[in-house]
């Protein structure tokens, strides 16, 4: 009797069933999102600028913060409460997970380090990387799972999370755009039909005016 065939070897087969000119023709319709990241980057420089700490080190910092504090959160909730956190590290921010803020606040007390989080293959410290600059970088989510047929929890299994990236890179290199860009504008196809996420697909991520927005929900609670 033959082995079943394993769980991550059957997702693995769906990703690779996937053409590379069908890839292409995703991201194309969601071009409009292909400058996200650095338009996130952009806001975030400004963010840091407006203490006087727009330097890469310090960005690398805020960004390994907004990504811990990015799962099962919205963009602009993601922006409003690592903004707040990097504001007031020592005061969890209404709504934010207790575990996403445990992380944002090891990592703004030394106690892990942002080089060795930035390192690691997985979706935030991807998404971590996009916003500091790094667009060869490819973040991951259940979204861009969705484009391949798959849900958010086969990326638990790193070689799952691979294949995907494969896929994308090669998509990347028929377009001549950066490995983030094709991610950017695959999300953004993939989600542009839902009302929710649409006003982020553009590239709208304005740290300054989350962090605002965040500030004027703190007064209206007092």
């Amino acid at each position: 009797m033959p082995k079943p065939i394993p769980k991550y070897r059957k997702a693995i087969n769906k990703v690779n069933r996937v053409t590379i000119a069908s890839l292409v023709n995703v991201a194309k319709a969601g071009q409009h999102g292909k400058g996200w990241y650095s338009k996130a980057n952009a806001s975030a420089r400004a963010f840091l600028a407006a203490s006087g700490e727009d330097n890469q080190s310090t960005l690398d910092l805020f960004a390994a913060v907004v990504g811990v504090t990015s799962p099962r959160i919205s963009v602009e909730r993601n922006a409003m409460y690592a903004t707040a956190i990097w504001t007031d590290p020592s005061t969890k921010p209404t709504g934010c997970l207790q575990q996403s803020f445990s992380k944002a606040q090891r990592l703004l007390n030394g106690t892990d380090d942002v080089d060795a989080f930035l390192s690691r293959g997985i979706k935030s410290a991807n998404f971590s990387c996009n916003i500091a600059g790094d667009l060869s970088r490819c973040t991951n989510d259940t979204h861009i799972a969705r484009v391949f047929g798959l849900s958010g929890e086969a990326l638990a299994d790193v070689r799952v999370y691979a294949a995907i990236t494969r896929k994308i890179e090669q998509a990347a290199a028929r377009l001549g755009w950066t490995v983030a860009e094709t991610q950017a504008s695959l999300w953004t196809t993939i989600t542009q039909g839902n009302a929710t996420l649409r006003r982020s697909d553009a590239g709208e991520l304005s740290f300054s005016k989350s962090f605002e927005k965040y500030q004027k929900r703190v007064s209206a609670t007092k």
